[in-house]
């Protein structure tokens, strides 16, 4: 059972976009797994992703928004990228981890993966279906006792951008697409005290940049 704050899922939107994700990554790389000719040199790759997908679907369903430690953030950004990857399509993440394997973060690790994910998703999906070689570029690095995180689109861009409260409201061509952000944004603020910038231009693409102090 979900536990805690359920701000995570404060609508079955973002619990239906929230689980999609992990189960997707089970049941593509499981069906890879079922077809491959050469199980020894793809058995463990696909299997891997398959049980770290299974293993951040469980923690979806019982987190506790209390829950708070220390985690190491190569190895979540890890763990995200993985969930994130979308084989045998024409969708590409690159990810630049300029960040030590000391690195760390104070918080709810599943809700700073969740947040992450869902901008993830939404930087793939603010291409057009018929966009080959949709490409989302994911950059960690540290400046000074902040880390910063920048995700990447070369997308159409957000229709209308606008601030209210601190907070970005976005409109996209997509149906919803500005829920993610809005979602990421009161999240990654309310719980690791996160920064946000956009930048966004039209026919070339967006960048949101995330600060997060260090633990």
């Amino acid at each position: 059972m979900i536990t805690g704050d359920l701000n995570l899922f404060s609508s079955s939107k973002l619990l239906r976009h929230s689980l999609s994700t992990p189960v997707s990554t089970i049941l593509v790389n499981l069906e890879l797994l079922s077809k491959t000719k050469q199980p020894q040199l793809n058995f463990t790759h696909h299997l891997e992703r398959a049980l770290i997908a299974a293993k951040y679907l469980k923690s979806l369903m019982t987190t506790n928004a209390n829950h708070k430690n220390r985690f190491n953030l190569k190895t979540a950004i890890r763990e995200i990228t993985t969930i994130a990857h979308r084989p045998s399509s024409d969708a590409h993440l690159l990810s630049f981890l300029k960040i030590d394997e000391q690195t760390n973060l104070n918080g709810n690790k599943l809700y700073f993966q969740e947040s992450l994910i869902c901008l993830l998703n939404n930087a793939f999906e603010a291409y057009d279906r018929q966009t080959a070689n949709k490409l989302v570029v994911l950059l960690v690095e540290k400046e000074q006792q902040r880390i910063i995180i920048k995700i990447s689109d070369g997308a159409n861009g957000f229709l209308q951008l606008c601030e209210k409260e601190d907070n970005y409201l976005a409109k996209s061509k997509k149906k919803n697409g500005g829920m993610g952000l809005q979602f990421a944004q009161t999240t990654l603020k309310k719980y690791f005290d996160a920064k946000f910038n956009i930048q966004t231009y039209q026919h070339k693409g967006s960048t949101i940049i995330i600060s997060l102090p260090l633990a």
